[in-house]
């Protein structure tokens, strides 16, 4: 079925009251009147083809595991542990580091990811063997029987691109479980939105969005948390700054890092151990002292900035919620 230029009703709410924000690449974003929703258009995940092979830090995930830090949601689920020990599902668990660190404090868990190499990873990597190569909805609809105490989604929400699972959740929830969300809140500065675009993110939430969307879904919000930028960020801001400098002091040298070492994975064929020559060695070492030498500073002083003005050092939302 083909796709419409643009949508008649809000995609969450039905509501005909829906106006054009701004674009992006193919994709418009829409603001919804009632309930406060923006979504892109067309309204349509890429797929699991593309996180298996198209998006890089997925593949990165999925090599080395330990390469991508827990989420500070995540960070926070697991020092506060609203529910201690139990039944835990991760829905969206990626390579399974968040649930295998729940495991460790005595959690049964299980989880579902529609990427399978990132599910085989949390087999073989984490030993872990309650997890299944399955998306939200199809995890819902094969194992209708299954309760848990903990249901988590950690940043899984704004890549949907229907909502039918949601409520259904509540059929995997035991009588006194807990749902808990974490996604991207659309009132944070907005050097925090590059990653925050289509294919891959489809929906912005505010705060009304994401009260009106789940209280009409059969919950009743617990926990509504602005979650501040965490220590982590800051290499990530650092890592921005050539980017918002649009290269102009680029010397080449990651460019030159990777065509050798793009260069050297075809000359050695997929099977074979890679081991970073000394040239390479210090080409990263080069490339590091300059991001480091010319943005050290500016990152610090933003940093200090985003931390010290309130608001928009905030970059998620962390939701607790329970059924009605």
């Amino acid at each position: 079925m083909a796709i419409p230029e643009k949508p008649n009703s809000c995609v969450s709410c039905g509501a005909s009251t829906i106006s054009l924000r701004e674009t992006h690449d193919l994709y418009t974003l829409y603001e919804c009147a009632v309930c406060d929703l923006q979504f892109w258009w067309p309204f349509k995940n890429p797929g699991n083809v593309f996180y298996e092979k198209d998006n890089k830090e997925s593949i990165a995930r999925n090599e080395n595991p330990l390469s991508m830090p827990l989420l500070p949601t995540q960070r926070h689920f697991l020092r506060e542990q609203p529910k201690r020990g139990g039944m835990l599902l991760d829905l969206g668990m990626g390579s399974g580091r968040f649930i295998a660190e729940a495991k460790k404090l005595g959690y049964t868990v299980s989880g579902c990811d529609f990427d399978k190499n990132a599910v085989e990873t949390a087999k073989t990597y984490y030993g872990l063997p309650d997890v299944h190569a399955l998306s939200v909805e199809e995890y819902v609809t094969s194992f209708p029987d299954r309760k848990f105490d903990i249901i988590t989604m950690f940043e899984i929400l704004e890549h949907l691109d229907g909502f039918d699972a949601i409520p259904k959740i509540t059929s995997l929830m035991k009588p006194d479980g807990l749902l808990v969300v974490s996604t991207p809140w659309r009132g944070r500065w907005s050097g925090f939105f590059s990653g925050d675009h289509p294919p891959e993110h489809l929906t912005r939430w505010s705060d009304k969005a994401i009260r009106i969307f789940f209280e009409t879904r059969g919950f009743r919000i617990l926990t509504l948390r602005h979650m501040p930028a965490a220590p982590d960020y800051f290499s990530r801001l650092l890592m921005r700054f050539p980017e918002w400098t649009h290269g102009w002091l680029s010397f080449g040298l990651s460019k030159k890092l990777k065509r050798k070492e793009t260069s050297n994975a075809a000359t050695r064929g997929s099977g074979t151990p890679k081991k970073a020559s000394v040239r390479n060695r210090i080409i990263r070492a080069l490339s590091t002292a300059k991001l480091y030498g010319f943005f050290f500073i500016p990152t610090v002083i933003l940093y200090g900035y985003l931390w010290a003005t309130g608001g928009r050092h905030a970059t998620g939302f962390y939701i607790s919620m329970e059924k009605i």
